[in-house]
């Protein structure tokens, strides 16, 4: 069982911090101590960490309480409604730091992740994710299995199979399991109303971002364990993954085609 660090505690008040906003979104995985440890061993902290907990799966109350002794900005939000993948999008909106770092809750980040994710958005002017997808042309099932070349598609997630890897920063349609962006981008991402609240979050934010204004999404290069944007890969693998589930692809398919045909979205190789 995964334990508070007390070493990484003892040192928060000795790092520096960055104005960013920390996003976990907490459900059936029991990954929330893991999740707070890789945040604070950071090399630079988030200005506030929010934890937007759905449903009674896990007891955290105690545990944040604990945390908030060493960091007390430290937020957690409590739904008994599960507002699944768009929920902390709309919560995002009261967020008051200019970034903002959604974290999917299978998602261990290396403790550089944060700083080289800052760096990036602004050298590129673009989201940032730990991994990514590039769109086939003309393909609006790019996951159903068996129908692409993952290793040239799919981004950051198929080298290694414990850890993501990418060897350089790579342009892709859109990014996947986390997300560092500017506060002011959430506008564009709420400008196109979703075609379904029920999947694809992480095509709309991209697919909106730059329609209207241009803003690209990177893979981030990740080539040890510190730059490392999720170094416990597997952790997605499990019965709760959304890419298990029966209509994944479908809805995924119905995001794809909502934007490129009705709002104008244009991939990369299209």
């Amino acid at each position: 069982m995964i334990k508070i660090d007390e070493t990484i505690l003892k040192e928060i008040k000795n790092k520096n911090s960055l104005d960013i906003t920390v996003i976990l979104n907490i459900w059936k995985r029991n990954h929330f101590i893991e999740q707070l440890n890789s945040i604070f061993n950071q090399t630079l902290l988030p200005k506030e960490i929010w934890v937007i907990q759905y449903e009674k799966h896990l007891d955290l109350k105690n545990l944040i309480e604990e945390y908030k002794e060493f960091f007390p900005s430290l937020s957690h939000i409590h739904s008994s409604k599960n507002l699944k993948y768009f929920g902390r999008f709309s919560i995002a909106i009261n967020v008051t730091t200019e970034y903002i770092f959604i974290v999917d809750d299978d998602v261990i980040p290396g403790r550089k992740w944060l700083n080289n994710a800052f760096k990036k958005c602004n050298e590129f002017n673009a989201i940032i994710s730990c991994t990514g997808r590039i769109l086939p042309k003309e393909n609006f099932c790019p996951e159903l299995p068996g129908t692409v070349e993952r290793s040239k598609y799919f981004i950051g997630d198929m080298t290694y199979l414990f850890k993501n890897y990418c060897s350089q920063d790579t342009v892709v349609d859109y990014g996947c399991n986390s997300y560092f962006f500017k506060r002011e981008w959430l506008s564009l991402f709420w400008a196109i109303w979703p075609t379904t609240f029920l999947s694809g979050e992480d095509m709309h934010l991209s697919a909106s971002a730059k329609s209207i204004a241009g803003v690209q999404t990177y893979v981030i290069a990740q080539v040890d364990k510190d730059s490392c944007g999720n170094v416990k890969k597997a952790y997605g693998s499990d019965d709760v993954a959304s890419w298990r589930q029966n209509n994944f692809v479908k809805l995924r398919e119905q995001v794809l085609k909502y934007h490129v045909l009705e709002k104008g979205w244009k991939p990369i190789l299209w």
